[in-house]
């Protein structure tokens, strides 16, 4: 079938070019005021990760539901690999029902999954591990009939839930093994531990420990971080060259509470000796709830200018080394302002 043709719609669309450019050119000039913009120099996500670096942000659950989409495309955005997440209301061990959507919209933004899953202080952690709940007093795990009998059954069940919401890691906190009773117990408890969560745990401690630290050293931990004082660069140093047996990945925890006005040259030093970890953990993106005097001060996504200093300090790390890098001045992270033109 021969198709029609006409010249009707040429005709009309040359009429509404002319109008249009009639209009453009007639009009009086737009009074110029400039508008700026400011981005950052994305010119370092142009490389890959060089040194294999992860990086992970605590994260505090309980601010609600509301916050967590936001929230989790700015820890993309800031070059994080995932998120650690904890509530001062549940453990995971006993309500992993209120981690659902969390864990779900983190996942949907990219991110990697951790959840707080054993804290020997804590007395919400201890009742739900069945151990004697006393808030801030060690509870010893070493005992072997209960990490047979009640540890081993009730990790199986919340590695089970936790694999099927799509939890990456399992995070072990405040392991102090200088502690425990018995280190052959302890060994036993990691590597039950190792076993059912198909090694896809991180247990973490602070260093220097309170005390010796030799025995430790004897034990065979896979994945190991250690936390110290910011203020403390030697020591932050020297704890990357602390490895348990067989340990395949080591890390350190950046603690930011009560440290939000940290300046960027004071971040840079830290980042400056974390060359060697494979890991690294910032503390904290969000922590406790809104009702805590404290929790809008010392969560980073309520301070704009330490989001901007970690995200330039991860992307160094991660893509190009820490020194300084070209357009950086004074030490400050370096910008691009984008100038237009519009009409009141």
């Amino acid at each position: 079938m021969r198709t029609r043709f006409s010249l009707f719609p040429l005709l009309f669309s040359a009429a509404v070019a002319l109008i249009q450019f009639t209009t453009l050119v007639t009009a009086p000039l737009a009074k110029p005021q400039m508008t700026t913009s400011v981005y950052h120099n994305t010119s370092y996500s142009l490389r890959d990760n060089l040194l294999g670096i992860e990086i992970y942000g605590w994260y505090w659950i309980d601010w609600g539901p509301g916050y967590y989409d936001a929230d989790f495309k700015i820890a993309k955005d800031m070059l994080m690999d995932g998120v650690f997440l904890v509530s001062d209301r549940y453990t995971f061990a006993s309500h992993p029902e209120v981690f659902v959507e969390a864990i779900d919209i983190a996942s949907r933004n990219g991110l990697e999954v951790g959840v707080v899953i054993f804290h020997p202080y804590d007395y919400d952690f201890q009742a739900a591990w069945g151990l004697p709940a006393n808030q801030g007093v060690f509870a010893d795990f070493t005992n072997k009939t209960w990490i047979e009998e009640v540890y081993t059954v009730r990790l199986r069940n919340s590695v089970a839930i936790g694999s099927s919401m799509g939890v990456s890691w399992y995070i072990y906190d405040d392991m102090t093994f200088d502690k425990v009773a018995d280190l052959t117990n302890a060994q036993l408890f990691v590597d039950v531990t190792y076993s059912i969560t198909n090694n896809k745990t991180i247990m973490l401690s602070h260093y220097p420990p309170f005390g010796s630290i030799s025995n430790f050293l004897n034990l065979s931990v896979m994945h190991w971080d250690w936390y110290t004082a910011p203020e403390d660069i030697a020591a932050i140093e020297d704890s990357l060259t602390k490895r348990p047996l067989n340990n395949t990945s080591i890390g350190q925890f950046i603690w930011l509470y009560y440290r939000s006005e940290i300046s960027f040259v004071d971040l840079q030093s830290i980042y400056e000796v974390l060359s060697n970890a494979n890991r690294i953990e910032i503390f904290t993106l969000r922590i406790g709830d809104q009702s805590w005097t404290d929790a809008v001060t010392n969560s980073i996504l309520e301070n704009p200018t330490l989001v901007e200093y970690l995200t330039l300090l991860n992307r160094r790390i991660k893509h190009r080394g820490i020194g300084p890098q070209p357009g950086d001045r004074e030490g400050r992270p370096r910008y691009i302002v984008r100038i237009a033109f519009r009409k009141d």
